[in-house]
């Protein structure tokens, strides 16, 4: 992870949460490493030190199962978006309505609408056309 930062790349996941200990992206199949949280942490989202303005969140989603690895998430903030003119808050409450229902299983159909509601960007660029 330091040798990113001495070429000037953010490791934006850390830059959020710089002293959490545990947060793994993958677990091998063998021992019961997830059930236990003995991992690694592989998965990154890394940026420019110059665009860590722009990023609302960086998340580890370990409560998605279903492979050896969880998704991660970052979360861009939308500095263009006016007041009184904004999908901000229907954002933010779907990322939260998908952190709730994140160690469920979905049908095809939930998870195509789960990803229809969780485009911001595209949801606004849609609103402005």
């Amino acid at each position: 992870e330091r040798e990113i930062e001495t070429i000037g790349f953010v490791d934006s996941f850390r830059s959020f949460y710089p002293e959490k200990t545990g947060a793994y992206t993958f677990w091998t199949y063998m021992g019961g490493a997830r059930k236990k949280n003995v991992g690694w942490r592989i998965d990154y989202f890394v940026t420019s030190e110059r665009l860590m303005g722009d990023i609302a969140a960086s998340e580890i989603r370990e409560m998605v199962w279903g492979s050896d690895h969880c998704p991660i998430m970052l979360l861009l903030a939308n500095p263009g978006i006016t007041e009184g003119n904004s999908t901000e808050g229907s954002c933010k409450e779907n990322i939260a309505e998908e952190k709730d229902n994140s160690n469920e299983f979905k049908s095809e159909e939930d998870s195509n609408e789960t990803k229809e509601n969780s485009s911001c960007n595209e949801t606004k660029k849609k609103e402005n056309e």
